[in-house]
C-alpha cells in the first residue's frame, strides 16, 4: 500500500483507501520489513523509521503489538505456511477474529478471512 498503491487488487484498494475501515499493522511485519531493509533487500527513501512512522500516520494504520495471547495461538498453529512471521500474522488474524489482506496463497490454509 504505501510503496504502490497499483499493486492492490480491486477487492483490497477501496478498503484501505476508506478511512473508515480500521487499518492494524502487526509488530511482526514491521519487523521483517526491518530486517529485509538491515539486508539491502528494501529501501526506504528517508530511511526506515521515517518511513515507518510517516506511514503509518498518513495512512491512519495502528501497530498491533504482539501479546502472550498471539504467541499462544501461534504454538497451536500447525506449520502450513514457513514463513514465522507470517504465522504470527495469522496467529494474531485469528486470535483477534480479524480478516487478514495478503495476497500469500499459503494464508488461506488457515481458517481466517483473507482477503486479496
Amino acid at each position: 500500500m504505501a510503496l504502490d498503491e497499483n499493486k492492490l487488487s480491486p477487492a483490497v484498494c477501496p478498503l484501505v483507501l476508506d478511512r473508515g475501515t480500521q487499518l492494524l499493522l502487526s509488530v511482526a511485519g514491521i519487523w521483517e520489513l526491518a530486517i529485509k531493509h538491515n539486508r539491502g533487500r528494501l529501501k526506504f527513501d528517508g530511511g526506515f523509521e521515517n518511513f515507518i512512522t510517516t506511514e503509518m500516520r498518513d495512512n491512519d494504520v495502528e501497530m498491533l503489538p504482539i501479546g502472550s495471547e498471539h504467541l499462544i495461538e501461534f504454538e497451536k498453529l500447525t506449520p502450513l505456511h514457513g514463513d514465522p512471521f507470517d504465522r504470527m500474522i495469522v496467529a494474531q488474524a485469528i486470535h483477534e477474529r480479524i480478516p487478514l489482506i495478503s495476497k500469500d496463497a499459503q494464508m488461506r490454509q488457515y481458517p481466517i478471512d483473507v482477503i486479496w
